[in-house]
């Protein structure tokens, strides 16, 4: 990723034009150039509106986030070989339940992980692909009707960097007469060990992972 300076070198005649702009890796939102010129602050990428949504646009949020490695694909090839995807849509599966998980809304998941370029996080391994996704979105149980949302525990950046001394993911079911919690383990044994053969289809995830 270029830094501020490195983008105001090469760009900054078409960025004061309108002709370019840098992009948020998290959130796909355009950023705007803060104090370049500037003696007393230091050069950063701002969002150009506050986005909340974007853990980016919040410097004490950003400096626990993932960073990136863009000129990685060696994740985006481990987890293409079909054994992977399988093993990643059976346990998104399995941890919902008996939450309806359908593949259209696994490649949901797949293409938001990577309009915000999970996939190039450092550290990243095919085995955590499948948490990082389960927390993209809430789920619903219609058929019971409450919804879940799952957590990583500890900072995903430690999780990355394997500095968490264990990876727990965060389970919770909110019910219209409370709230149910559990924690999961997250390991690379768990994902090894996963039974995917009751898989009839050919999982496409490839046409989700296009550059952006």
């Amino acid at each position: 990723m270029m830094t501020p300076e490195e983008f105001s070198k090469k760009y900054q005649s078409e960025y004061e034009k309108g002709l370019i702009y840098p992009i948020c890796p998290n959130c796909r939102k355009k950023l705007h150039l803060y104090g370049i010129s500037s003696l007393t602050q230091k050069a950063r990428f701002d969002h150009l509106n506050q986005s909340s949504n974007c853990e980016l646009s919040d410097p004490k949020k950003a400096k626990d986030f993932p960073s990136y490695d863009f000129n990685n694909d060696e994740i985006i090839k481990e987890y293409l070989i079909q054994e992977n995807q399988r093993k990643v849509y059976v346990l998104c599966k399995k941890l919902l339940g008996n939450t309806k998980f359908e593949y259209c809304k696994f490649y949901e998941l797949i293409e938001i992980a990577n309009k915000r370029n999970i996939f190039y996080y450092k550290g990243l391994k095919v085995w955590m692909i499948l948490y990082i996704l389960l927390t993209l979105q809430d789920f619903k149980n219609e058929k019971k009707d409450y919804m879940i949302r799952f957590v990583i525990k500890d900072l995903l950046v430690k999780t990355l960097n394997g500095e968490s001394l264990k990876n727990e993911i965060q389970k919770i079911e909110k019910h219209r007469t409370g709230t149910k919690t559990r924690y999961i383990e997250m390991t690379e044994d768990f994902f090894k060990s996963t039974d995917d053969s009751w898989i009839k289809f050919i999982l496409n995830s490839e046409r989700y992972l296009r550059k952006n």
